[in-house]
């Protein structure tokens, strides 16, 4: 029994280890670096939702976008800078969640010499109010 409380308690250290916690002030400002030009958001209610940088003004440039119903996020007031860093102002208990980039998020797998391989998942970022 003790072995599986062990093992149970190293599994979540290392399933935690790429899962990076912040918090914002209500009404303050969010701002995670990256170094693509899309982020993906869930919710805490579990609603998915994309934001994209563009280079041109078009109409759902820096917008939320729900990725089921494909509708505007017209709430959160957001924006994906060039460098790819996300920036949400006013930020609220709606914007509650995890943030992540899709390079970011993938796993980093390594073959070992021995023919084995090894896992890092990708890095989460879950942001909740203060």
């Amino acid at each position: 029994m003790i072995k599986i409380l062990i093992l149970s308690a190293c599994i979540y250290v290392v399933s935690e280890a790429a899962l990076a916690q912040m918090n914002v002030k209500a009404g303050g400002e969010m701002k995670i670096e990256g170094k693509e030009k899309i982020w993906i958001r869930t919710l805490s209610g579990g609603t998915e939702e994309t934001i994209t940088s563009c280079e041109e003004k078009k109409e759902n440039c820096n917008k939320f976008i729900n990725n089921k119903t494909k509708k505007v996020n017209e709430e959160t007031k957001a924006e994906v800078t060039k460098d790819g860093t996300l920036i949400v102002k006013n930020f609220q208990k709606a914007d509650e969640g995890s943030y992540t980039q899709p390079e970011a998020s993938k796993p980093r797998i390594t073959q070992n010499k021995d023919g084995t391989s090894s896992a890092v998942a990708g890095l989460t970022i879950h942001v909740s109010l203060e």
